[in-house]
């Protein structure tokens, strides 16, 4: 789920009021969890209607040159690599699927949402500051061993609404349902509806595993971890309309099945709910 958050804020498919908005701007994940290394990813980013496209200048999460796409929504991803000529396709929708109907179960789902009163200047204009809080149980069965972690995802968005109701679902809004009624709720509340681009956003999760809160725990692992990923918009301007080109893969472009920046489609280890190392 967390992999699956990760590529939706990289997502930026949202009719505006302007014609098209270009930015650049840096994202920043840090884990303490051994399967997801750090990144670090500096991009340039355009979003034209319903399509939109991410380059990524540096980083090590793609290969040199890569860029992705949408059209039509944010339900597919296209990751493409100018290098080798080839490019992925990512079904959000399926990913969601797939993790709707693996073994999870959520619990005890508190959130809170609200608006702070500072106004910070972010690429030269003030913005709206927004704060979600959500916090749950969740247990995933591995095999026929329950794991059961208490989750905290704080998610801080600073926002414009200077070129109007653009990149919503870059604000996580909108998210893929995965047909499990709870894990659909964590996701609603973890995608408050915040109007605007997003200037920055600072998400942070903690884990807590429950042998901590006092219950016994059928794996041992770590009492508490951490991930947080950080995005910061460095210059944002609008545009004139866009070729549609920049929005297609190139006819001759030979599709592969994992390309390097694509998501993993296990579920469960996305989760991250990994025992202690030894």
């Amino acid at each position: 789920m967390k992999r699956l958050l990760c590529v939706l804020a990289l997502v930026l498919s949202s009719p505006g009021l302007f014609a098209a908005v270009r930015y650049e701007f840096r994202q920043t994940t840090r884990s303490d969890f051994q399967t997801m290394p750090p990144t670090d990813v500096q991009g340039k980013a355009i979003i034209d209607g319903d399509q939109s496209r991410v380059d990524f200048v540096s980083g090590s999460a793609y290969g040199p040159g890569s860029y992705m796409i949408t059209s039509g929504g944010a339900q597919k991803l296209y990751i493409v690599n100018p290098t080798d000529k080839t490019y992925s396709m990512v079904d959000v929708a399926g990913s969601a699927g797939a993790l709707g109907s693996s073994p999870i179960t959520i619990n005890n789902l508190k959130s809170k949402f609200e608006k702070l009163g500072d106004h910070p200047v972010i690429a030269g204009l003030p913005t709206e500051h927004y704060r979600m809080i959500a916090t749950y149980d969740i247990t995933v069965l591995f095999g026929t061993i329950p794991l059961t972690q208490g989750v905290e995802t704080v998610i801080e968005k600073w926002v414009t609404t200077a070129f109007g109701d653009v990149g919503a679902t870059f604000l996580l809004t909108g998210a893929p349902k995965t047909g499990n009624a709870n894990l659909d709720k964590v996701l609603d509340a973890e995608t408050a509806d915040v109007k605007g681009l997003p200037l920055r956003q600072l998400i942070t999760i903690s884990t807590t595993s429950e042998a901590v809160k006092g219950r016994k725990s059928e794996l041992r692992l770590s009492p508490t971890r951490k991930q947080t990923s950080e995005m910061v918009v460095t210059s944002v301007q609008a545009l004139p309309v866009i070729s549609p080109v920049m929005f297609q893969v190139p006819a001759t472009y030979r599709r592969v099945d994992n390309i390097k920046g694509t998501i993993d489609q296990n579920p469960v280890t996305d989760l991250s709910m990994e025992p202690v190392d030894q």
